[in-house]
């Protein structure tokens, strides 16, 4: 088998990593109530945790 030339590779353009928006809000209340909602889980398991 013959053996990839990769001597004449072009490196991928810098545009690759501008920002992109994306429309993922971030919800205050949802994050608590998500919070809650691991801690109660947790509990069930008599872990008991401090969310921060």
């Amino acid at each position: 088998m013959n053996k990839p030339d990769f001597g004449k590779w072009e490196f991928p353009s810098t545009k690759l990593l501008d920002n992109v928006a994306h429309p993922n809000v971030i919800d205050a209340k949802e994050i608590e109530q998500k919070s809650l909602e691991i801690q109660k889980t947790l509990l069930h398991f008599k872990i008991d945790v401090a969310m921060i």
